[in-house]
């Protein structure tokens, strides 16, 4: 095996409930209630990745991601959507896999009528680390550090949780060594938000 050290799950627990607890304090200014509801929400998000890099040959893999989301009302029916997200991209070849674990965060606007919503935007992420089986031997130098993509979904409301998918097109070549092929991320999740009154 192909490996390189990533943070581990306590650490990433960590770092999201920092990040979650620092969105919180900097605006309960604006958690006021209005006619319409609550100006912002804050709530808990996680699921199956159905990931693939597009190479001729390869499979997908089913891994994992959660994280923290934040919405935010800009006018009725219409939200900002954003947060933090660790997920598992990855590919596999008959026995080979490769997998790619990045913190990444969107931005995107919500569309709510009724209980079910639309979500469309843009995705940043950044690389935490990787591991390969020894067939494929790519290195985490081999691998961009970052990664850039659009993403849209569809959720339902039920009460104070969703269900919702998403599909994101990555638009970055990953591989760090340039050549004929260009290697995108592409994924489909589909999973659970929680959203805290």
């Amino acid at each position: 095996m192909t490996k390189t050290e990533i943070p581990s799950a306590k650490t990433l627990v960590v770092l999201i409930m920092t990040s979650f607890i620092s969105f919180t304090s900097f605006s309960q200014e604006d958690k006021k209630e209005d006619k319409d509801g609550p100006k912002q929400n804050f709530g808990f998000a996680a699921g199956a990745n159905f990931a693939i890099i597009e190479e001729p040959g390869s499979k997908d893999v089913t891994t994992f991601y959660g994280g923290v989301i934040y919405d935010r009302k800009i006018v009725p029916f219409f939200k900002f959507r954003s947060g933090l997200t660790y997920l598992r991209n990855g590919v596999s070849f008959d026995n080979e896999q490769l997998t790619i674990d990045y913190l990444q965060i969107p931005a995107l606007l919500k569309i709510k009528v009724g209980p079910v919503y639309g979500l469309m935007g843009f995705t940043g992420a950044v690389k935490l680390g990787s591991n390969s089986t020894s067939g494929l031997d790519v290195k985490n130098s081999d691998i961009k550090s970052y990664d850039f993509g659009s993403q849209v979904g569809l959720g339902f409301k039920i009460l104070f949780f969703s269900i919702e998918g998403k599909y994101t097109w990555g638009k970055t070549n990953i591989a760090n060594n340039s050549g004929p092929i260009d290697y995108h991320n592409r994924n489909f999740q589909i999973g659970m938000t929680i959203m805290l009154p």
